[in-house]
């Protein structure tokens, strides 16, 4: 199975130059708990709640006066959407995240797969096991 076949396709992102507060609200808006911070089309970071609630509330600062580009994780980790799905499980464990963000050929980013998404596909992916490399031994 390919990181393409799992990961959402929906993307928000937003510019390093905004502020704390307009990915708080990007985050809440979409119901997401991190958001894609790019500049000329390609990833640069990723700002999590996490990141806002150490990085800003944490420390005291002022979530209209921070700016994303002082919070966000840098560099991005990305994975190539044609990767097995194995692959971005070893990633996030190797790297202890719980997110990716996935690029196609051009590295341009087309989606994020989040360790939820690997985990809440494992049965299928314990099927296809099952079924490419078990079963026909069966016989």
């Amino acid at each position: 199975m390919l990181v393409r076949d799992i990961m959402s396709k929906r993307l928000v992102m937003l510019m390093p130059q905004e502020t704390a507060y307009a990915a708080v609200k990007l985050m809440v808006e979409n119901n997401i708990s991190g958001v894609i911070v790019e500049e000329g089309k390609k990833a640069v970071g990723i700002v999590t709640l996490k990141d806002v609630a150490r990085r800003v509330i944490a420390e005291g600062r002022d979530v209209h006066r921070t700016y994303v580009s002082d919070i966000m994780s840098a560099p991005v980790v990305t994975i190539n959407h044609i990767s097995q799905v194995e692959n971005a499980a070893k990633l996030m464990g190797e790297k202890r995240l719980k997110r990716l963000v996935v690029v196609d050929d051009k590295n341009r980013a087309v989606g994020i797969v989040t360790a939820m998404d690997v985990i809440s596909n494992l049965p299928n992916l314990v099927e296809v096991m099952f079924k490419t490399w078990v079963k026909p031994d069966w016989r």
